[in-house]
């Protein structure tokens, strides 16, 4: 009001000297004009083909940092049909609001989740409804197809306010938000959990039944055929009466409880990556570099391809249970180029071996499907194969062993079904094993997930078996959620660091773990002189960051599906790209190993666990 009525005092010619002292001290105040002179000067000694464009690159380098100012989210299918997330990063650039950069994550990894408390009673219940910090209908009483709209929820809403207005080069500070909302949430679920079960509890002692462990109630069946009388109907009062009317629940209570949707943590993570790689005009895998590690690299190990060829799980036609996936493992000597081209060929030598008389089947991830009846049959077509492709196994190319662990186990018999009518107790599974990798040596260098969750506890003997000369690696199957490996329990108050069972870990995107979450637990198996595989799904999504991803930690191994579709083949092309662009880089010194370093786990450490006190 004042400086309008002042205004209206002065003449024109006073009104203009103000307007250009404004002008003055505004454009003085951001340093418009020495900038200008600056470039001009430059331009002038350059004298570059394309002025204006050289005059838009200078003033880029001034303009305002982009913040993150909105996250939509769409669901879309993944390689195999089923509903998978898109999520696109909104900011304002130039003062305009645009999409910077958009991601996709699967859902498969939320599968292996429990994504629920178990409700007995309506009092639970009610606890759970005060206590969620989402949307009631995020976390109790949805179908169990609905992953994908809980995700763009918690995208959408639950992520995106948490993040609002954090630079998009904060990838640490952004991810440290999203670990936060999910945890909050997650930490409320799983107190609500431990109440429900202490009700339930309860409620049994209340009616005179002995509560079961986990590892009982999976018994029951056992017990119940026990107790059955001449026509196969249970005795009167039996316990299979007993488990009928305490309606247990049919879920896995031993999975992980996991907030449905939370794969858009990752999803949000991945965004921000991309967002600043693509604003920035730098790879992803430099960015993922400097958020492990602020030293500057001068030599690279990139990882090695390591591909699913054949399924021969539970699910496959054959009698062969306990091989979910034969890998096929480049070698540390070779350039990835030269690893992909060996490994497709092994892969199409075998096409031809299982196609003799009808075309092989493929499951999901683009691996045959096994319908042979014993593994050793099994193992040898696979190495038949790599012979037949021009290399030579156990020397060009080796092959690993993913576990169908939880699949082939039998809860009526406790045992695992290797393949049709050979059951093996979790101790016998050990020396199975050491037998398996000594038979297929030097070939077979790798065991994934030999055992269930539950049998953990035999996976250090394994190690010390088999570890001088064989990776046996653990995922998030076997383990926990992998952002709470540095501080998760396994048994005696250590973790998996610090019980030292395994050599391996494989660390699998999706569910709620973010880029600063795999650097760390990355920094943590190097330390400890771990290998580490990074992963993805079994039904995949065509987003090939994670082989950035992979390169930025320097993981050990990049692992995909076989190499004939275009999800898996993208990730193999983009590691080869990578490696062409590093070698180009008269600054950068590739480096590759003249072998496998198995770190070998020592008897002496079994004995000095066997002999810590139980808490």
């Amino acid at each position: 009001m004042l400086r309008e009525a002042a205004d209206e005092e002065l003449s024109e010619e006073e009104r203009i000297h103000q307007l250009k002292e404004d002008a003055r001290l505004f454009y003085s105040e951001i340093q418009v004009p020495q900038r200008i002179q600056t470039i001009l000067n430059d331009v002038l000694y350059e004298k570059p083909t394309d002025v204006y464009g050289r005059l838009s690159e200078f003033f880029e380098s001034f303009q305002l940092t982009p913040k993150l100012e909105n996250i939509k989210a769409e669901v879309i299918l993944d390689s195999n049909g089923n509903f998978a997330v898109r999520g696109k990063l909104y900011s304002t650039v130039k003062n305009h609001l645009k999409v910077l950069a958009s991601a996709e994550v699967s859902l498969e990894k939320e599968k292996d989740y429990r994504n629920k408390p178990h409700i007995f009673t309506p009092e639970v219940a009610e606890v759970v409804h005060k206590g969620a910090a989402v949307p009631v209908d995020m976390t109790l009483a949805e179908p169990d197809n609905n992953h994908h709209d809980i995700c763009c929820q918690v995208l959408q809403d639950v992520i995106t306010s948490a993040t609002k207005g954090i630079s998009i080069f904060k990838q640490r500070e952004i991810d440290q938000a999203i670990r936060s909302c999910i945890d909050q949430t997650e930490s409320e679920m799983m107190i609500a959990d431990e109440q429900a079960n202490r009700a339930e509890v309860e409620e049994l002692v209340e009616r005179g039944i002995t509560p079961r462990s986990p590892t009982q109630s999976k018994k029951a069946k056992t017990s119940a055929k026990s107790e059955k009388g001449p026509k196969g109907k249970p005795k009167k009062g039996g316990s299979a009466e007993k488990a009928e009317k305490t309606n247990e629940p049919k879920e896995n209570k031993n999975a992980e409880l996991r907030l449905k949707g939370c794969s858009a943590g990752c999803l949000a993570s991945l965004i921000v990556l991309k967002a600043a790689s693509s604003f920035n005009n730098e790879e992803p895998y430099e960015i993922i570099m400097k958020l492990k590690s602020e030293d500057v690299k001068e030599s690279f190990v990139l990882p090695i391809p390591l591909v699913s060829v054949l399924a021969a799980g539970t699910s496959s036609p054959g009698k062969v249970n306990f091989i979910k996936n034969l890998l096929i493992i480049g070698n540390p000597q070779f350039t990835v180029k030269e690893n992909v081209q060996r490994i497709s060929k092994a892969y199409s030598a075998l096409n031809h071996l299982l196609s003799v008389k009808t075309p092989a089947a493929m499951a999901p991830n683009g691996a045959f499907l096994n319908s042979i009846d014993k593994f050793e049959t099994v193992v040898t077509a696979v190495i038949d194969a790599i012979t037949n492709g021009g290399s030579i196994p156990g020397q060009d190319l080796f092959i690993g062993v993913e576990v169908d662990a939880e699949g082939m186990y039998s809860a009526d018999k406790d045992k695992y079904e290797i393949q049709h009518g050979q059951m093996k107790s979790a101790k016998e599974m050990t020396e199975f094993y050491n037998e398996l990798v000594s038979r297929f040596a030097p070939s077979l260098i790798m065991i994934l997930d030999p055992f269930r969750k539950e049998d953990i506890a035999e996976l250090m003997p394994l190690s010390v078996l088999i570890s001088s000369k064989c990776f046996v690696a653990a995922s998030e199957l076997m383990l926990h959620s992998a952002h709470t490996w540095t501080h998760h329990d396994i048994g005696d108050e250590v973790n998996i660091f610090q019980a030292n069972c395994c050599n391996g870990l494989a660390l699998s995107l999706g569910g709620s773990i973010t880029c600063s979450d795999i650097t760390s637990v990355v920094v943590e198996a190097e330390q400890s002189h771990n290998i580490t595989i990074i992963q993805g799904s079994n039904s995949e999504v065509c987003e090939h960051v994670i082989t950035d991803l992979a390169v930025g930690v320097e993981a050990t191994f990049l692992r995909v599906g076989a190499p004939c579709r275009g999800e898996n083949v993208s990730r193999l092309n983009r590691l080869i790209e990578i490696e062409n662009q590093l070698a180009s880089d008269p600054d950068v010194e590739l480096v590759y190993n003249e072998g496998f370093d198995f770190k070998t786990i020592e008897a002496e450490e079994v004995v000095e666990e066997e002999n810590t006190p139980q808490s």
